[in-house]
């Protein structure tokens, strides 16, 4: 969704104003990066070196990293969620899909 707003300020689904949020990164957006390369690197291992180990380590590390990656976005969608502001017409529509 990051790239819908950082090129337009519209949101994707009414295509009304909208106002980009910026999530600050931690440890967790961190640790999936290097999890990207850790990965990376144990697969070039298996697939030059034939050690049937790295593939085992390269896939727990790819679940390992999906799981942070989940746990980041959530931590992300909760930090903009306190971030919005809704306007008095707003209030209800926005309590019956749970955002305010």
């Amino acid at each position: 969704m990051k790239p819908w707003y950082s090129f337009r300020n519209r949101c994707h689904i009414c295509f009304g104003d909208a106002t980009v949020i910026t999530v600050p990164p931690n440890w967790l957006t961190y640790t999936t990066y290097v999890l990207y390369g850790v990965v990376i690197a144990f697969m070039a291992v298996y697939v030059y070196g034939h050690i049937q180990e790295f593939l085992y380590f390269a896939i727990g590390a790819l679940v390992a990293m999906f799981i942070l990656s989940y746990a980041d976005i959530v931590r992300g969608e909760e930090y903009a969620k306190s971030k919005i502001k809704v306007a008095g017409s707003d209030a209800v529509d926005f309590r019956k899909r749970g955002w305010a």
